[in-house]
């Protein structure tokens, strides 16, 4: 009984994740496309390939407790506690992100993006600005 909840809480936790990260990216291309603005590939190469795979790897080797909790684990991601972890994370990330950002365009050195001036073809120049590398650095939290 221990090793087969600590296998539903280890996989609740894993899609847990997955869904709130997905969560996260969705918020912030929401507003980098709105700022015409794109994370390099290095940018979403490290996102990917290593804080998200570290992340969920680190998640699968959770070991069983000693002793078993009076309570079972929620048998449902779906239980009104997931829904309620994931609404809040997804408006923590939407006010951190929206304060953050109008942090950003209030320094003194900070430039506008224009995107008017690059041809749609030439994507690799909507990642050098400000706003993506913020982006960045607030999704690898």
């Amino acid at each position: 009984i221990r090793e087969g909840r600590c296998a539903l809480c280890t996989s609740f936790a894993a899609v847990k994740y997955q869904i709130m990260y997905a969560l996260i990216v969705c918020i912030d291309k929401l507003i980098s496309y709105y700022l015409q603005t794109l994370m390099s590939a290095f940018e979403w190469i490290y996102l990917d390939g290593i804080v998200s795979l570290g992340i969920a790897l680190s998640l699968t080797f959770a070991e069983p407790e000693l002793k078993l909790a009076a309570h079972r684990p929620t048998s449902s991601l779906l239980a009104p506690i997931h829904c309620a972890s994931y609404a809040s994370q997804f408006v923590i990330q939407a006010i951190t992100t929206t304060a953050v950002m109008m942090w950003l365009r209030g320094q003194p050195f900070f430039v506008p993006f224009d995107a008017s001036s690059i041809p749609p073809y030439a994507w690799w120049l909507f990642t050098h600005n400000y706003e993506s590398t913020t982006f960045w650095i607030l999704m690898s939290m």
